[in-house]
């Protein structure tokens, strides 16, 4: 089931986002119907029509109506997708973060890399409801100063939710750029030379 949330966070970049809905998919499946989106890979905006269309035939009209947001997972998310398709067509609809149980390694690090910061829920995470608010106070200060957890608080809940930051210190400079490409340019990866042999 698909899930949608408001919530609001201090993005990584001010300019990034500030608001948005959150989506919500079940674990271990492939961010886009790859037999239909492997015609059109070279068009993200083309492709994005495609996400979760198995699932969710209306999420891209919503995730492009309501700004973006957040897809919240279960086990394994983006098996299936390590392409950096599966990461940039999220970031096209607005997507910053994904909650999930856990990840395909691949698919995490294309996420970072797009900017999109890979929350792990709790094992014992509560279920979700269509329509909840979500606030995010604080992720990127907890990216920067390297916090292992955040607390979201979400409508309709009585307590908090903690989830894991779990990001290495590199990990966290790329994610707090904005992404690889951002960070790159601001001048956070030296040139590397490879001597030249005649």
């Amino acid at each position: 089931a698909f899930f949608w949330w408001w919530f609001s966070y201090d993005a990584y970049a001010p300019e990034i986002f500030t608001r948005g809905a959150f989506i919500a998919a079940s674990g271990g499946i492939a961010a886009v119907v790859v037999a239909i989106a492997m015609s059109v890979w070279s068009n993200i905006a083309l492709c994005a029509k495609f996400m979760f269309t198995r699932h969710d035939p209306n999420f891209h009209n919503r995730a492009r109506e309501w700004g973006g947001g957040v897809i919240v997972a279960g086990d394994n998310y983006g098996q299936g997708s390590s392409r950096e398709h599966a990461a940039l067509i999220p970031v096209y609809l607005g997507v910053r973060v994904i909650a999930a149980k856990s990840y395909a390694r691949i698919h995490r690090r294309n996420l970072i890399a797009t900017g999109i910061a890979p929350l792990v829920l709790p094992t014992d995470a509560p279920a979700f409801a269509v329509g909840q608010r979500w606030s995010i106070i604080g992720l990127r200060q907890a990216v920067l100063d390297g916090d292992e957890t955040i607390t979201i608080e979400i409508s309709d809940h009585v307590e908090p939710i903690t989830m894991t930051i779990d990001l290495t210190a590199g990990e966290r400079k790329v994610l707090a750029a904005g992404g690889l490409l951002a960070h790159i340019r601001e001048g956070g990866r030296t040139e590397t030379l490879v001597p030249a042999y005649s």
